[in-house]
């Protein structure tokens, strides 16, 4: 039988803490060993199985499991802010956690972050593309008439918040009378 490097790690602490008398309080966290099994599981998997180990050992095995798995299997935030203490090792688990929150191994419920993802994703819930968008149309005093797909293209535009076009302008469909959207008038088409 195989044992990954991230699951000999985690047995090595084991011993550690045995030769040390440590015993497990309720700081230690479990780490799943040799990796973590697909959600729903019902049977029994090597995702069930792991240890307890300290703060510090779980995020260090966490960056080994990624090297195993090939994918990112820690919580950023967790490792970074140990990474700060420049625990021993540094220099190579900090290679590993930079290589791995990077956008081709980093994901987000199994969806990689891409380029292409993060395109799609940081315009999903603007313009056209959110079904609850309504086109809405810009009307000037000048008779200038601008037409948007959105209320977001439209505050884009204008440099404005969502919230005052939505809220305050769009609902009364009134001539703005002052500051930045003086003479201008929005209406949903």
């Amino acid at each position: 039988m195989y044992l990954f490097d991230n699951e000999l790690f985690a047995i090595e602490c084991m011993a550690k803490y045995a030769m040390g008398g440590r015993v497990r309080d309720s700081t230690w966290e479990f780490a799943h060993c040799p990796y973590p099994g697909p959600k729903g599981q019902r049977n029994y998997k090597p995702g069930d199985v792991g240890y307890y180990l300290t703060h510090e050992d779980h995020q260090h095995q966490g960056l080994l499991q990624s090297v195993d798995r090939d994918r990112c299997c820690f919580f950023t935030g967790s490792v970074d802010r140990w990474l700060k203490t420049k625990p021993p090792g540094y220099e190579e688990l900090n290679v590993i956690y930079k290589k791995y929150i990077s956008g081709k191994y980093h994901s987000q419920f199994g969806v990689p972050h891409t380029e292409e993802w993060k395109q799609a994703n940081s315009i999903r819930n603007k313009g056209a593309l959110n079904k609850r968008s309504r086109p809405i149309v810009a009307i000037h005093l000048d008779g200038t008439k601008l037409h948007f797909e959105s209320i977001n293209q439209a505050a884009k535009y204008f440099g404005v918040s969502q919230s005052l076009l939505s809220f305050r302008h769009l609902k009364n469909g009134n001539v703005i009378t002052k500051r930045k959207l003086k003479g201008w008038q929005f209406l949903f088409t």
